[in-house]
């Protein structure tokens, strides 16, 4: 494993990997700063953690996780079989702080927060096994999930640190699709099944239920459930995507409708300018205005067997609020950016394939970075003080399958963003004004190694052995012994919440 840095794309940390990893590793997760470390580590592991910052990651395969500490070369965390005798790792994720991991396996048995400093994990029975099941509050670090132990939706709400239930109630809800926090932490927002039409719940911070939204308020109009959720990141208002291709947007202090947006294949706004992909003779690829009203090609225009063909399946905010870009899945070649200043349609980007992400820069509020489900290695950069949204094309052809693009910095007036692959990536740069700047290409075949070998940061007699976890500090620790493994030693570890 290689970390380099963004603006020089020089390394700043190399790592091995155990051989023995089959699968090859699954996950990669950098820890968000959220917050500070709630726990204090015991004597033995002291030396290891207090250099610890939020300069920390984990990988993760099927069974087992690394966390690796870029501060501090000998640090390393290995938990193993950290789903226990319940299947494979299907999610894996820091906690709120860099001190925990937070496991879902695939058959949904049990959720895990595996606690760093004590070696030791807190089993939360019967989770829902959703990309947006559980949600940490931003600015104390309780954390909401979802459970259903038996035929209704449960609401948990846990201590940071100890994650002691101090919230455990009975959702109105008849199978909960999903929570988020606010990012002030002031609301909880929890949206249902599409078959019990748009129905949201928001609740206040202490668990009392403040609104439900039902939908449009006309009788004539049949409801078919929420989709996606997104609050705004000043938390002053949340958007709602249906199945009916349309947005609303709630005001925060009510959660009163301020606005509406439809999604429709024929696009006729005269405020918005309609971009549409180009590609020529030669296969060169440029963006023109389309003459309105546009005709936006439809989810049976493309070969995308097992996706949804409907409801608006993408939200994002820019980064002060003002603008929102949103992906409809009977549409799924365009995307639509919104005013929030105005309420209208600012701009409608048609491409030739569907749209795989979409994702607002940090720091630029008007720059939004697309990225198309294509063989050829290209992103598209929308930004509306440009007189043309860009195309960009790294010089390396092959960068493998299943690419990845996303934002990675500034630096001054240049942007930064990665194109990846499974054999390479690309680093590509360009001034916020839209010039481009040369890509530079980077290999996945750095075999330099400093510091310890595979067989010096893997041996097991350099790791404490703390259940499933161990800790390793790259010295021998000849007054620790090995356990006997149990393959339900998990269970003599963990903290069974019921």
């Amino acid at each position: 494993m290689t970390v380099r840095a963004v603006a020089s794309s020089g390394i700043v940390h190399t790592r091995p990997l155990p051989r023995e990893s089959v699968p090859p590793f699954r996950f990669i997760r950098w820890h968000r700063t959220r917050g500070t470390l709630l726990t204090k580590p015991p004597e033995a592991l002291k030396d290891g953690l207090q250099h610890r910052t939020d300069r920390c990651l984990l990988v993760a395969d099927d069974k087992d996780i690394l966390v690796h500490n870029l501060e501090d070369a000998q640090w390393q965390a290995t938990i193993k079989g950290a789903a226990g005798n319940t299947g494979k790792i299907a999610h894996v994720d820091f906690g709120y702080t860099p001190d925990e991991v937070f496991v879902l396996p695939d058959f949904g048995v049990k959720a895990t927060i595996w606690s760093l400093p004590s070696g030791r994990g807190v089993e939360i029975k019967d989770p829902k096994i959703l990309q947006k099941a559980y949600d940490y509050r931003p600015t104390t670090g309780h954390l909401a999930i979802l459970t259903r132990p038996n035929a209704h939706d449960i609401l948990l709400v846990l201590t940071p640190g100890t994650y002691e239930p101090i919230t455990d109630m009975e959702l109105p809800t008849i199978d909960a699709k999903g929570l988020k926090w606010s990012p002030d932490g002031r609301w909880l927002a929890i949206w249902d099944t599409a078959s019990a039409g748009s129905k949201v719940l928001i609740y206040t911070a202490d668990g009392q239920l403040f609104k439900t939204y039902l939908g449009a308020k006309d009788n004539d109009i049949v409801e078919l459930g929420v989709k996606s959720v997104e609050w705004s990141p000043l938390s002053g208002s949340i958007a709602i995507g249906d199945f009916r291709e349309n947005v609303t947007i709630l005001r925060s202090t009510t959660f009163s409708e301020t606005a509406f947006f439809k999604h429709r294949p024929t696009v006729s706004s005269p405020e918005a300018i309609v971009w549409q992909e180009e590609i020529n003779a030669a296969k060169d690829r440029s963006y023109i205005i389309a003459r309105q009203p546009a005709i936006t090609p439809t989810h049976g225009s493309f070969a995308l067997s097992g996706m949804d063909s409907s409801g608006i399946s993408t939200l994002g905010f820019n980064m002060d609020g003002t603008l929102l870009s949103t992906k409809s899945d009977a549409m799924p070649s365009t995307i639509w950016i919104w005013s929030l200043k105005t309420s209208k349609l600012a701009a409608v980007i048609i491409h030739h394939a569907p749209v795989k992400s979409i994702q607002w820069h940090s720091s630029v509020r008007d720059l939004l970075l697309i990225h198309s489900a294509t063989s050829e290695p290209i992103v598209h950069i929308w930004r509306e003080s440009w007189d043309f949204p860009q195309i960009l094309r790294p010089e390396a052809q092959d960068l493998g399958g299943k690419l990845k693009a996303s934002w990675l910095g500034t630096d001054g007036d240049v942007l930064r963003l990665m194109l990846s692959g499974t054999s390479q990536c690309a680093i590509g740069q360009m001034t916020v004004q839209g010039q481009k700047i040369p890509w530079q290409e980077e290999h996945n075949d750095n075999n330099e190694i400093s510091g310890l070998g595979p067989e010096d940061m893997f041996d097991e007699g350099n790791s404490f052995d703390l259940s499933p976890v161990k800790i390793s500090n790259g010295h021998v620790q000849d007054d620790l012994l090995d356990k006997v493994e149990d393959t339900f030693q998990y269970r003599n570890q963990n903290r069974i919440l019921t």
